[in-house]
């Protein structure tokens, strides 16, 4: 083909370079904790993750126990104060700290199954969804790099078919003007 020159590819504008420097910047910085997370769910897939040994458990579980121990502490002290000494008495604490026992003793349990499914999730946010994140934000910036570097070559294009157009014009109306010239 003709050794014509092609259009110089349009340089990357300040928005497509800070929204490509911001993807980079999400990846690099949620490395960290994709890799922590990632570490834990190895732990729990492998058997070795222990949920009360979780940074999480204590404050939860001080959390979780502070409601059924404040009940249980009206309950102890409208027993003492309603029910006449003697057997009865000592049957109804009897019951209520039994009660206790069984929704404190289910606690563990239950905090532990919250913090595997909380760990679940995170991990497959942190590891999956901020990847994406920022792939998407770097394959926008490609996309609108591409877009305008199209543009800019169409435009390459249709300046040259311009001035083709124009040369053909000339041509035409030279010929012309020559063939013309000959029936006077």
């Amino acid at each position: 083909m003709g050794g014509g020159k092609s259009p110089k590819s349009p340089a990357p504008s300040p928005y497509e370079t800070a929204a490509a420097k911001m993807a980079q910047e999400t990846y690099t910085q949620t490395d960290p904790l994709r890799s922590g997370l990632l570490a834990q769910m190895e732990g729990l897939v492998s058997g070795g993750f222990d949920p009360a040994k979780s940074p999480l458990y204590a404050p939860l579980f001080a959390a979780a126990r502070s409601g059924p121990e404040a009940q249980y502490q009206v309950a102890r002290d409208s027993i003492l104060a309603g029910t006449p000494r003697g057997g009865g008495q000592v049957a109804a604490l009897s019951d209520l700290s039994r009660a206790r026992a069984d929704e404190v003793g289910q606690l563990p349990a239950m905090l532990s199954n919250n913090i595997l499914q909380d760990l679940l999730s995170k991990t497959y946010g942190a590891a999956f969804n901020a990847p994406q994140t920022s792939i998407a934000g770097m394959n926008a910036t490609a996309g609108t790099y591409g877009n305008r570097a199209s543009m800019s070559q169409a435009a390459a294009a249709q300046q040259n078919a311009g001035l083709f157009g124009g040369l053909g014009q000339l041509g035409g109306l030279a010929l012309g003007g020559f063939l013309g010239g000959g029936k006077k």
